[in-house]
């Protein structure tokens, strides 16, 4: 579902994640198939089904960490499109450091690249660009997931809005 979505086919991302959810799963395959689904979601700009069906899967008991932090850095990016900075900073806190705590690179890039988002909307600009960079770190350490998080693309927006253009374009073309 996440390849599908990176790829802008979001429609056969959703039908898979609608024909996996309909079968017998136990709880960590299901939450992560929820994860999967929210994700392909944010792209249609469906804020509010996003945070919905993550609240959901979250409240489901025997959620592994992992999945867990998956789930709420996927919150985190979708309350940051509904708006909700101060909700998405806990989100995006929370996600990164049970990502940190379980090792779950992909979930660390995502939350952390929220941090940016969250700390830019702040006027933290210094700070955008700091977790930017963080994230830059983890997917360049890695041929996994991460890299489909585009954290390079990520830190060009944190760059240019503290007029560090020639570090955005450097990151533009690298990303």
């Amino acid at each position: 579902m996440h390849l599908l979505s990176c790829v802008g086919r979001l429609s056969e991302a959703r039908l898979l994640g609608s024909a996996a959810l309909r079968l017998e799963l136990d709880t960590a395959t299901r939450a992560s198939i929820e994860a999967g689904f929210a994700e392909a979601l944010l792209h249609t700009g469906r804020a509010d089904v996003v945070i919905g069906r993550v609240r959901r899967a979250l409240a489901v008991e025997g959620v592994p960490d992992e999945v867990r932090a998956s789930l709420l850095a996927v919150e985190a990016h979708g309350l940051l499109y509904a708006s909700d900075v101060g909700a998405a900073r806990c989100a995006a806190d929370a996600a990164a450091s049970l990502a940190r705590s379980c090792g779950d690179r992909a979930a660390m890039v995502f939350a952390v690249l929220a941090q940016s988002v969250v700390a830019r909307a702040e006027g933290r600009l210094e700070d955008s660009v700091s977790a930017a960079w963080e994230a830059v770190r983890f997917e360049g350490e890695s041929w996994d997931v991460e890299r489909h998080r585009h954290p390079r693309l990520w830190a060009a927006m944190a760059a240019a809005a503290v007029d560090r253009f020639t570090e955005a374009e450097s990151d533009l073309e690298r990303g």
